[in-house]
């Protein structure tokens, strides 16, 4: 093969070799178990003040549909600070952002796996902040929770595309 080493040449043909033995054995195709880049992933769409959104837990590929009820004063507020009028743009947006869970309490991990952690937090309430510029967005997420819950002290980061602006719902 031009221009591949000698030593990933061979790496291929191992893995060439150990999927077809796979295949002929399972009738599958070898897959290597690699954890995903995110916990979960939200494609949502709003306009004034009132947002839907569709989660996808990808430990599991389970799907929730998420509504949300954001704060309409605040882009109000941003454009009488800045001494401009509220626009369209301002009242509408759309997001598509991948969430990494954070500060799982140890007992919990023991207990749980990454699916099921991830089940706990997408179907519960949550508070959301967050920003874009230039097409790019960050939230942070405060999950509504009593003491008890296994994902209590538990928060995600956010990081995607969507519509310039500040959030909160």
């Amino acid at each position: 093969m031009y221009g591949i080493p000698s030593s990933a040449q061979s790496g291929i043909a191992y893995q060439t070799q150990r999927n077809y033995d796979s295949y002929s054995e399972t009738g599958a195709a070898c897959k290597i178990n690699v954890p995903p880049l995110f916990d979960y992933v939200t494609c949502s769409v709003g306009a004034l003040a009132v947002g839907v959104g569709f989660v996808k837990n990808m430990w599991t590929n389970e799907y929730y549909i998420s509504g949300n009820k954001d704060s309409i004063l605040v882009p109000v507020a941003i454009s009488t600070a800045s001494g401009k009028q509220v626009s369209s743009k301002d009242l509408a947006g759309a997001s598509f952002v991948g969430g990494h869970i954070h500060n799982i309490p140890s007992r919990t991990k023991s207990k749980m796996t990454m699916g099921e952690i991830t089940n706990e937090f997408v179907s519960g309430a949550s508070i959301s902040v967050g920003s874009g510029a230039y097409g790019l967005v960050g939230n942070y997420v405060k999950p509504l929770v009593n003491k008890q819950s296994p994902i209590n002290g538990a928060w995600p980061t956010e990081f995607g595309v969507g519509t310039s602006g500040v959030d909160m719902e």
